[in-house]
């Protein structure tokens, strides 16, 4: 083996001791009656070396990103690109072994609507979809999407998640429920590796009152007071 190649080979293992690992990716949509959505997400890091790297967002468009915290002097940028939108890293020297970064954004429109039927008696059906590919060479131990509606609105039927979970999977791929007082669809996925999807899409529907149980309500008080008349009524002798 040459000087030239065996140098190379070095250096390729250094830089993949080195590499930073990506322990937890998570992003928080809040999306409002309108579609307007605020966004916030959350890195943890392990072993952060000094530099840039690159992260696949998965939000179409956004807007206005920031760096809420972090170590002192790291940056992200939105790069640029025809497809899905990156965010670029950089990280200072001397970042303790085990670093967080959070930064926040805004997206224009969260739902899409999609015609369903044909003819009168088609319909617009309110969607709430997201995808996720990871375009690069790091995987992503642990990545999570969090959308949260707005107040009035729910979950209908989750229309795709993928990918399918596995034996080994305890979770579902998506999972509904309430974060922080509000009705909510996430989108888990673990050891992203370069190449590797997950997407969900989930229908969104108002949030419609059940009169079953005030019904039920007053069918039990009018046989209370229909079989024990005699003890509510004023007997007087």
């Amino acid at each position: 083996m040459s000087r030239r190649i065996l140098l190379s080979a070095l250096l390729a293992a250094a830089s993949l001791l080195g590499a930073t690992e990506i322990r937890e990716y998570k992003v928080r949509l809040g999306v409002q009656a309108d579609g307007t959505s605020k966004g916030t997400g959350s890195l943890k890091l392990a072993k952060p070396t000094p530099g840039v790297f690159r992260l696949p967002l998965g939000i179409p468009k956004p807007k206005d990103l920031k760096l809420v915290d972090g170590p002192p002097g790291s940056e992200i940028t939105l790069v640029p690109t025809e497809g899905q939108a990156l965010l670029q890293v950089t990280l200072p020297p001397g970042a303790p072994a085990e670093a967080s970064l959070t930064f926040s954004f805004v997206m224009a429109q969260g739902f899409t609507y999609v015609e369903s039927g044909k003819g009168s008696g088609a319909t617009k059906l309110r969607m709430l979809s997201h995808s996720f590919v990871n375009t690069q060479e790091t995987e992503i131990k642990s990545y999570r999407f969090e959308a949260l509606l707005p107040q009035g609105l729910m979950v209908q039927a989750i229309r795709e998640q993928l990918p399918k979970t596995g034996k080994s999977e305890a979770e579902p791929r998506v999972r509904l429920g309430k974060i922080d007082g509000c009705q909510s669809a996430t989108l888990q996925f673990t050891k992203v590796k370069q190449g590797d999807d997950a997407s969900m899409s989930v229908e969104v529907v108002p949030v419609q009152k059940s009169w079953t149980w005030l019904l039920v309500g007053v069918v039990l008080a009018g046989l209370y007071v229909y079989y024990f008349k005699d003890l509510v009524s004023d007997k007087r002798p």
